[in-house]
């Protein structure tokens, strides 16, 4: 069993990293004091040190607790009646706080660990073990993690993401679409998951081995 100073280092490590990601972080997304998070200890305390924030140059957008129109709050972004409206399997507990460049959602789930869903299968993954050890993988891994180059890449061809736009593929990636920029339009996240999550539907309804083709997919 780890003793107690073990529990401590590996705690005193995450908020190091926690701190890391914040540095190279923007300002807070909203000027609102956070309210708590339900049964989410370290999510809230990160909002409360930076209430939403874009990183990597716009390819990484956690969420505030509180919203605008232009980027949603955490409370919203989770509504049943949104786009988790098309992801049944995804567990209902699950709070989804950040998503990189393509919309891809990390959220906290009940028992602390960080999930990954993939938004044109919607299939769910673990991706860490809580938040800090979350914030450790981005910063080790950010390309991979937030889609930082292939974003920074559309935005110097174009311009600079708006707030709360996110890249949408005009040929899904499900179905061989290429993780480059004139493979990609820049959509509000709203319209982007209410897109995907339809996507996923149609991908969800097809057997195994069957030739997916895609309706409505117009980016």
């Amino acid at each position: 069993m780890p003793s107690s100073s073990t529990h401590l280092q590996k705690g005193s490590r995450g908020m190091v990293m926690i701190a890391k990601l914040l540095e190279i972080a923007s300002a807070s997304l909203s000027t609102q004091s956070p309210a708590l998070i339900t049964g989410c200890h370290e999510l809230s305390e990160l909002l409360t040190k930076r209430n939403g924030f874009f990183a990597f140059e716009n390819a990484l957008l956690v969420l505030p607790a509180t919203g605008s129109d232009e980027i949603p709050g955490i409370g919203e972004w989770n509504s049943v009646t949104g786009w988790r409206q098309y992801y049944p399997a995804s567990p209902p507990g699950t709070v989804f706080f950040a998503m990189d460049a393509f919309s891809s959602q990390f959220g906290i789930a009940e028992d602390g660990a960080v999930e990954r869903l993939n938004p044109e299968t919607g299939e769910t993954e673990h991706h860490a073990q809580g938040l800090s050890d979350w914030a450790t993988r981005i910063l080790a891994r950010y390309d991979f993690e937030t889609g930082w180059s292939v974003a920074r890449d559309w935005q110097i061809r174009n311009r600079p993401l708006r707030p709360g736009q996110r890249l949408l593929p005009k040929k899904p990636f499900v179905m061989g679409g290429e993780y480059e920029a004139d493979n990609l339009v820049a959509v509000p996240c709203r319209e982007a998951m209410a897109k995907l999550g339809q996507l996923a539907t149609q991908v969800r309804e097809v057997p195994d081995g069957t030739i997916l083709t895609i309706h409505g997919w117009n980016p």
